[in-house]
């Protein structure tokens, strides 16, 4: 059953699909992870350095990872931040750790925001060395294509709270991270899907292009996956 509840406190995170170009009225969170501890390596390489929008329109911005460490595990302790290249401005904290979770095929990079109440973004993604490709966050699509198409786009059976904020609607999914997991094996695959049929004005896959040189584990001093 859906169920809508008052919002928490002011959330200050500016979201990483700003830098992409795809920022719209509505962001998504969720109050717990997807992520489940898993041994091994993350097929998805070292990240940290600077990236930049593909679209020459959103130069102005670049996406900051600083970690001290070569990292390939599937959790990673990083500050993750925007940088504004024409102004004065402090940076923009988004977030303090990402995981990259593999679900029905595809894979979420999850990212931890800061605050006095961390929660979850959920970004659509395909990496490699030198670029991170995302139709944006998954919760705030979800809340565009229930809209657009709410027959084949339910939240039915999910926890959550949706509040108005300057910019739209901010969504907060509180329901457990089996419940999260189990709905997205389900969805995911649909909202790729849309995105892969999208267009500019809707669901579309944008590219952050590396600005910096790959870091390799030779790079880095205790080259350890974080925990």
């Amino acid at each position: 059953m859906e169920t809508r509840t008052l919002g928490p406190g002011h959330i200050g995170v500016l979201s990483i699909l700003m830098i992409l170009g795809l920022c719209g009225c509505d962001d998504g969170y969720t109050l717990h992870s997807i992520y489940q501890a898993t041994p091994g390596t993350s097929s998805v390489p070292d990240v940290t350095g600077l990236w930049q929008a593909s679209d020459p329109g959103w130069h102005d911005t670049v996406l900051q990872i600083a970690a001290e460490d070569y990292d390939v595990g599937h959790c990673r302790l990083a500050d993750i931040r925007l940088l504004n290249m024409k102004s004065n401005e402090d940076d923009e904290t988004i977030g303090d750790q990402m995981c990259f979770v593999p679900i029905a095929g595809h894979m979420i990079m999850q990212v931890r925001t800061t605050g006095d109440v961390p929660l979850y973004q959920d970004f659509l993604v395909k990496i490699d060395q030198d670029s991170i490709t995302t139709c944006g966050s998954i919760w705030a699509q979800l809340m565009a294509l229930r809209r657009d198409h709410p027959t084949q786009f339910s939240m039915e059976g999910l926890e959550y709270t949706i509040r108005g904020v300057f910019f739209g609607n901010e969504l907060i999914v509180t329901s457990p991270p089996d419940v999260l997991r189990a709905y997205l094996e389900v969805n995911l695959p649909k909202i790729a899907r849309t995105c892969d049929e999208g267009d500019e004005e809707g669901q579309h896959w944008a590219t952050l292009k590396r600005l910096t040189p790959a870091r390799v584990q030779d790079d880095a001093e205790a080259s350890s996956p974080s925990p």
